[in-house]
């Protein structure tokens, strides 16, 4: 081949249809279908809308206040108004991370692995306590 594997190749996807239990006369001869413009509708990450009523600023930081309330250590208080610091300097708010920022921005900005994770992945938790 040409160097590329074969998932590199930018060719569109083809399905021959070929099913046995179409009703008589209506067969397709195998006309290949072109999916290769589809998109997705998709929610990313098949997630619904979280719902959070109120102004977006506030819900971070009660957000944050909540997780805060979660843990006893002084440091790891600290760590978790730190990502709620970060969120409001980016201008990101509790929906746009549940569904697609994720930890990452968070652990990039030196905050632990740990609080960044529980911060992302207890959002749906706080909002339907």
């Amino acid at each position: 081949m040409n160097g590329l594997q074969p998932w590199q190749l930018e060719a569109p996807i083809r399905i021959l249809w070929n099913h046995t239990n179409t009703p008589k006369g209506t067969e397709d001869s195998g006309t290949p279908l072109d999916i290769s413009r589809a998109q997705a509708t998709v929610d990313p990450k098949g997630l619904s809308p979280l719902g959070i009523p109120g102004p977006r600023d506030e819900a971070v930081k009660e957000y944050g206040e909540w997780q805060v309330w979660q843990v006893t250590h002084d440091t790891r208080k600290t760590a978790f108004r730190q990502v709620c610091e970060v969120m409001l300097e980016n201008s990101l708010d509790l929906e746009q991370v549940y569904k697609g920022q994720g930890p990452d921005l968070f652990i990039a900005k030196r905050i632990k692995m740990g609080i960044a994770r529980c911060f992302v992945e207890d959002i749906r938790r706080w909002v339907e306590a």
